[in-house]
């Protein structure tokens, strides 16, 4: 008897998705220029089941999207998220804040006041001894007081952060972090942040504070680059995820079916949804700058989708395992991206706001985007997953993955970048 998409989505074992990657291959700082990285073109061939891949520079990219596209950013914003911190003995501490507690949008949490008694944030905190009502001491003069509310699991607790100055420290929660605080690296990139990487770990186009970690697909896109791309006749669009430290955690478990996939805010403009529904009923190719593009856009559609089936809708969530019940639930076909879109634009004329945690496994049906710009990623990762589900299979992954390693690419959140996508919209673009 055939498996149906959830018990094959859960199947997949982490171990299918291990290689090789060499700590010398590990991109551990920016390049000078932005675009200067390397970019992996790879065309898919659905007809020959190939995958044909060219060399070229980011700063090639405009040449290579179709000139009537259209590109998804994700315009969050990295917060300075790792505090130093001091225990009441004096011993040290950090803190690294992940999300505000209770679901609250960062871009409402971030402006809470001193005397604001909404000032909980879920932290991962690095110190021993740590317990409900224990303080920590932020600031120089340790004059802010951050409270151990209770323990969420392992070192990640909800905290409530106390009063502060606010002629000294500014107004806003927001104001305190970009006071004190200091880029949170990744975990692999074993340093210190350097006062630089405020603004080299940041999208250009960063806009909505909320991410601990950057939407590093985003990272190559230069002034210059962004300026080609609208010479060319390439529009832009943007939509927001909030990317938590979840996005470095490794397949738990062994197996897919074992893993809980993070929860994530997406808070997207109801005009972006716009552009693409127009974009896509004009035949027009969509490019998705990032997996967080990918899995806004994805989410966006099964969140039309439960509107369409007349399920609740106040509150938007994308679950980790709803698409694959529903397909498995439906023989016939389901609606397509644009009717689904415009549940959302009928119901959220403004804006459309939630949370995803949708996970993208060998086995997904993408509907939403055509071509994807990606970086490389860790091994046994749910993101190496995704590209493996939209290069079509494990065996196209390795292609691409061994041609970076031979060929001498960065990987990683500073490392070089992919373009992938079929090659009826790559061929023409790559031989001109």
């Amino acid at each position: 008897m055939t498996r149906g998409f959830l018990a094959r989505a859960k199947s997949h074992a982490a171990k299918e998705f291990m290689y090789h990657l060499p700590s010398e291959r590990i991109a551990c700082q920016p390049l000078g220029r932005r675009d200067s990285s390397k970019l992996l073109v790879a065309a898919i061939s659905d007809e020959q089941d190939t995958v044909s891949i060219t060399h070229r520079r980011f700063s090639d990219i405009a040449r290579l999207i179709p000139d009537n596209a259209l590109l998804v950013l994700n315009d969050s914003k990295v917060i300075q998220a790792r505090l130093p911190a001091a225990k009441a003995t004096g011993g040290k501490a950090e803190i690294l804040l992940l999300r505000p507690s209770g679901g609250r949008p960062p871009s409402i949490a971030l402006q809470e006041n001193a005397s604001s008694s909404r000032n909980i944030w879920t932290c991962m905190v690095g110190g021993k001894k740590l317990r409900s009502g224990s303080v920590l001491k932020l600031g120089p003069d340790r004059d802010i007081d951050v409270e151990i509310v209770e323990r969420v699991g392992g070192s990640v607790f909800d905290v409530r952060v106390g009063h502060w100055n606010e002629q000294k420290f500014g107004r806003t929660f927001g104001e305190v972090v970009q006071t004190l605080g200091s880029t949170p690296l990744p975990p692999y990139i074993r340093r210190k942040p350097l006062d630089s990487e405020k603004s080299t770990y940041q999208t250009v186009y960063a806009k909505h504070e909320g991410s601990v970690a950057a939407p590093t697909a985003g990272l190559h896109l230069s002034p210059d680059v962004l300026e080609q791309l609208v010479q060319k006749g390439v529009e832009t669009t943007t939509v927001t995820l909030h990317i938590g430290a979840g996005t470095f955690a490794p397949i738990s478990g062994g197996h897919v079916g074992q893993h809980t996939m993070h929860a994530e805010r997406i808070e997207v403009e109801t005009k972006s949804v716009k552009k693409i529904v127009q974009a896509r009923k004009c035949g027009r190719p969509i490019v998705a700058v990032g997996t967080t593009a990918v899995r806004t856009l994805e989410s966006l559609y099964w969140c039309g989708l439960r509107i369409l089936r007349g399920l609740p809708s106040s509150e938007l969530i994308a679950s980790q395992w709803e698409p694959y019940m529903v397909m498995d639930n439906h023989s016939e076909a389901l609606p397509d991206d644009t009717d689904a879109l415009e549940a959302l634009i009928d119901l959220y004329p403004e804006a459309i706001g939630g949370e995803t945690q949708l996970l993208i496994v060998p086995g997904y049906n993408f509907r939403t985007f055509d071509l994807l710009v990606t970086n490389f990623h860790q091994p046994e990762s749910t993101l190496l997953m995704l590209v493996s589900a939209f290069l079509g299979d494990r065996e196209k992954l390795w292609t691409v993955y061994n041609n970076a390693l031979a060929n001498d690419y960065r990987f990683l959140s500073y490392g070089d970048s992919s373009l992938l996508g079929p090659s009826k919209l790559l061929d023409e673009q790559s031989a001109s």
